[in-house]
């Protein structure tokens, strides 16, 4: 049953990836899904799902710079349900760009996190598409002999950090146990170097006081970065620690998808097995999610 003047899009075959698609958007550009009009703000606005403006019973002229938004967000999520997610990434590095120049350093820093939600689904796809039980052994399998481990991976974790040039950072942890994301397991970290930026200090900080912690050892580490994240990684963890524990640290780096390995390796994982390319961006898609939700939350006071 179609709707008089709605506007469809589809088909699309996979219904759980579409709801898993829409959830991740809805985080970045909040939409309405309420059936009907109402006096009050509903839920969803209250808990930042939906800008308040669409159904509520207010006068079209009330809160103007919130109804632009609102339809810019609709309009942006239409376009990437009808597959034009490359437009809208370039749009937004452009708008981020121009308000760092401007020095509008808020708004740069929400266009940037609207940027990072849209790359994050769209490194997800397939994942989100064929992360089942089969497709995420396949992957630790290749991490397995990749790293030379005696058996697959059982816990991993991934660690990023989000700012805004040192100031109000936080870092972030996220648990892969079996291949799936072990959300009980995360941790979160208020940095506590001094306010500049130095994403390496911070890294290193983050490791140091989660190695202070009794928590379970992993069996492998990925750090966001490249050679010098990763050996600023190995210094903080003793040579006694990683050969008794068997504990092998990398470090991912996002422009070519390549893994450096503590021996000096790198790996063109585009070049490589899809199923290892997948997991490793799905863990540092999700350190990067967790962090910059942090990030925000402290931004606005809430921690």
């Amino acid at each position: 049953l179609k709707i008089k003047n709605s506007e469809y899009i589809g088909p699309f075959t996979d219904g759980d990836s579409l709801k898993q698609t829409l959830k991740m958007l809805r985080r970045a550009f909040p939409y309405c899904t309420c059936k009907g009009m109402h006096k009050r703000k509903c839920q969803n606005a209250s808990i930042g799902k939906c800008l308040g403006v669409c159904c509520t019973q207010l006068p079209n002229t009330a809160m103007p710079k919130e109804r632009a938004q609102y339809k810019k967000n609709v309009r942006i999520v239409k376009n990437i349900l009808s597959g034009k997610g490359k437009t809208i990434i370039g749009k937004l590095a452009k708008e981020m760009a121009a308000l760092s120049k401007k020095q509008r350093y808020e708004k740069a820093a929400e266009a940037r996190d609207r940027l990072c939600a849209i790359q994050n689904i769209f490194s997800h796809r397939h994942v989100i598409r064929r992360q089942d039980d089969t497709y995420a052994h396949k992957g630790l399998s290749y991490l397995k002999n990749l790293l030379k481990l005696s058996r697959l991976p059982q816990r991993i974790e991934a660690y990023d950090i989000s700012n805004i040039h040192g100031k109000n950072a936080v870092g972030a942890m996220v648990v892969f146990t079996d291949g799936k994301p072990d959300k009980n397991e995360y941790r979160k970290f208020n940095i506590r170097l001094p306010h500049r930026p130095n994403d390496t200090a911070m890294i290193r900080e983050i490791i140091e006081r989660r190695l202070n912690n009794d928590w379970r050892m992993p069996n492998v580490i990925v750090i966001d970065g490249g050679k010098t994240q990763l050996n600023a990684t190995l210094r903080v963890m003793s040579y006694a620690l990683l050969v008794k524990r068997k504990i092998k640290v990398v470090a991912l780096a996002k422009r070519e998808e390549e893994l450096y390995l503590p021996n000096g390796k790198v790996v063109a994982l585009k070049k490589g097995p899809p199923a290892l390319l997948h997991l490793l961006q799905y863990l540092r898609n999700e350190a990067h999610r967790f962090a910059v939700s942090f990030h925000r939350k402290k931004r606005r006071g809430n921690f």
